[in-house]
C-alpha cells in the first residue's frame, strides 16, 4: 500500500521529536549523575603511569550509570612525591596515586621482588606472573599492612641505559656513574652491573646529568622522553635489563566508601587498563629506537647476559633478608 505524503510527513515528525526527547533526556541524565570526588596525585601526562590513571577514571565513567568520578589532579610533588602515596593518603591529604614497587619495600619488603634486575625474561613474562597470581598477593600484603589497595598491576616498559659518554661493553660500567632510585633493587641492579650507583630524586636527574654528578640514567624509555632526561645524553642501549611494573593504589577507607556500582565498575576498568596499558607500553618499546636515533642520540649494542648468573645470586640474597623465597621459588624457578 501507497504511503500517502501526509502519512511520511506525520512519520519524519514523530522520528525527529523522538531523537529530541531522547538527546535531551539522556543530557539530563547525565547532568543528574551524582559526582564522586577523588583526588588524585598524578605524573607528568605522556608517562606510562599518568596513562594509565587517565585511562581508570575514563573506563570506570563510561561503565557508571548514577554516579562519575571527578578526579582533582595534583602533579606528583605538588601534595604528594613519589614513595608518598601511603603516607598522604594515611594523612588524608590523596585518595589515588601511582607508585613503583621500590618505593612500598619499606612497608612490605617483599614487594621488591618486582623489580629485580634481570629476573623477567621479558614482557610477556612479566604479564605472566601478574595473571598468575603475584600481584594480588602483593596487593593484599599490603592492603593488610597499611590500608591501602592496590586497584591496579601494569606493566611500565623495560628500562634502557642512557649515557653522557660512549661505553663499548660491560667492562666499561666500572667507569660510570649511574643514577639510581634510592632502594636496595636498584642499587643492587648497579652493583651487578659492575657501576657505581648514585641516589639522586627524579626530579633532579637532568641537573645531574648535566653537571656530571651523574654520567648515565636507566629507566623507562617513554618515562625518559616525556622528562626530556635523553638530553643530556649522546648514547643510549636498549639493554632490558629490568621489565618494569608500577601500580596504583587508593585509600581502602575511600574505595569501601564508594557506592557497590562505582567499586564495581572501577574493578572491571581496572582490569581493561592492566591489558591496554600491556599491549601499549610493550608496543611503544620498538618505537623509541627510533625516536632516539633522531633526537641525536647514538645506539650502542651491550650484551648483558653473562651479568645473569651473578644476578641470581643477588636475587636469593634478597629473598633470603626479606621473607620472600617462596615467592622467588614459586614464580620464578631456577632454570
Amino acid at each position: 500500500m501507497r504511503l500517502q505524503k501526509k502519512d511520511i510527513k506525520v512519520a519524519i515528525i514523530v522520528t525527529i521529536v523522538s531523537l529530541l526527547v531522547l538527546t535531551f533526556s539522556q543530557m539530563g541524565f547525565a547532568q543528574n549523575k551524582e559526582p564522586i570526588n577523588l583526588r588524585i596525585s598524578a605524573h607528568v601526562e605522556g608517562t606510562a603511569a599518568r596513562e594509565a590513571m587517565d585511562l581508570l577514571i575514563e573506563y570506570t565513567n563510561k561503565k557508571l550509570i548514577n554516579y562519575k568520578i571527578q578526579p582533582t589532579i595534583y602533579l606528583l610533588g605538588e601534595v604528594s612525591g613519589a614513595g608518598e602515596g601511603i603516607e598522604s593518603m594515611q594523612a588524608d591529604m590523596i585518595d589515588m596515586q601511582a607508585d613503583s614497587p621500590s618505593w612500598e619495600t619499606d612497608w612490605v619488603p617483599k614487594i621488591g621482588i618486582m623489580e629485580q634486575a634481570f629476573l623477567f625474561d621479558d614482557a610477556e613474562h612479566v604479564y605472566e606472573v601478574l595473571q598468575k597470581g603475584l600481584g594480588d598477593r602483593l596487593g593484599e600484603l599490603l592492603l593488610e599492612k597499611t590500608g591501602v589497595r592496590a586497584i591496579l598491576w601494569a606493566y611500565q616498559g623495560a628500562r634502557w641505559m642512557f649515557f653522557v659518554n660512549k661505553i663499548n661493553s660491560i667492562e666499561d660500567f666500572k667507569k660510570v656513574n649511574l643514577r639510581v632510585a634510592d632502594a636496595r633493587t636498584y642499587r643492587d641492579m648497579a652493583k651487578i652491573l659492575g657501576a657505581k650507583p648514585i641516589s639522586v630524586s627524579w626530579g633532579d636527574v637532568y641537573t645531574a646529568l648535566e653537571s656530571g654528578l651523574a654520567d648515565a640514567v636507566e629507566g623507562v624509555p617513554k618515562d625518559i622522553y616525556s622528562m626530556g632526561y635523553h638530553k643530556p645524553c649522546n648514547f643510549f642501549s636498549p639493554t632490558n635489563h629490568m621489565q618494569l611494573v608500577f601500580f596504583i593504589l587508593i585509600d581502602n577507607g575511600v574505595f569501601e566508601s564508594l557506592p557497590a556500582e562505582v567499586r564495581n565498575a572501577m574493578n572491571e576498568a581496572a582490569k581493561e587498563v592492566s591489558e591496554e596499558v600491556f599491549v601499549r607500553n610493550k608496543a611503544d618499546l620498538d618505537k623509541y629506537v627510533d625516536i632516539f636515533l633522531k633526537e641525536g642520540l647514538e645506539l650502542v649494542e651491550l650484551d648483558l647476559s653473562p651479568l645473569k648468573e651473578r644476578a641470581r645470586e643477588y636475587h636469593m640474597k634478597w629473598a633470603e633478608d626479606n621473607d620472600a623465597v617462596d615467592l622467588l621459588e614459586e614464580f620464578f624457578p631456577a632454570k
